[in-house]
């Protein structure tokens, strides 16, 4: 990795900044530096993080949409059950009065 070296704006001290670096603060009074020129490498990195970050929101997604699958799916098996069940006490009830 590249070390540059550079003046503070406000102090004149030395600083050692790494490439990969865009922002950081003078160790000697403390004040904020940002780079206007941003290494290739700093850029790929960047890209590649908000890349992570969408795959990671778009896998979240998936799964709450498979949960709420199954959830509904789950919802319509019990109705079934109950329903059947009903039935099945209903005509129970009609084949007990009948005789």
């Amino acid at each position: 990795m590249r070390m540059l070296q550079l003046k503070c704006p406000s102090c004149g001290g030395v600083l050692e900044v790494e490439d990969s670096l865009d922002k950081f603060y003078c160790k000697y009074c403390g004040t904020k530096i940002i780079l206007a020129e941003q290494s290739d490498q700093l850029i790929k990195a960047k890209v590649d993080m908000a890349k992570m970050s969408h795959e990671e929101r778009m896998y979240t997604l998936q799964i709450q949409e498979e949960r709420r699958k199954e959830r509904e799916s789950t919802l319509v098996t019990f109705c079934v059950i109950i329903f059947c069940c009903i039935l099945i006490y209903l005509l129970y009830s009609c084949s007990v009065r009948m005789e």
